[in-house]
């Protein structure tokens, strides 16, 4: 997803979080290769960094699981 939500913006580091809290303290990052754990639909959370100023954002992502 970095791709879709950089959208062609340099200079920015994402990482991806369980909640919230662990997204705005910047603790606990999900793995890289990471496992949906919810059936169904899970909601994310990314903290985009601006790596100039340190200043950050959060976003949501929802994770979607459709069987086979």
């Amino acid at each position: 997803a970095n791709a879709q939500i950089l959208n062609g913006q340099t200079g920015i580091t994402l990482s991806y979080y369980l909640t919230q809290a662990d997204a705005d303290a910047g603790v606990n990052p999900l793995p890289t290769l990471y496992t949906n754990a919810v059936n169904g639909v899970q909601t994310i959370y990314i903290r985009a960094v601006i790596n100039v100023t340190g200043c950050y954002d959060t976003i949501t992502l929802d994770l979607r699981v459709n069987p086979i």
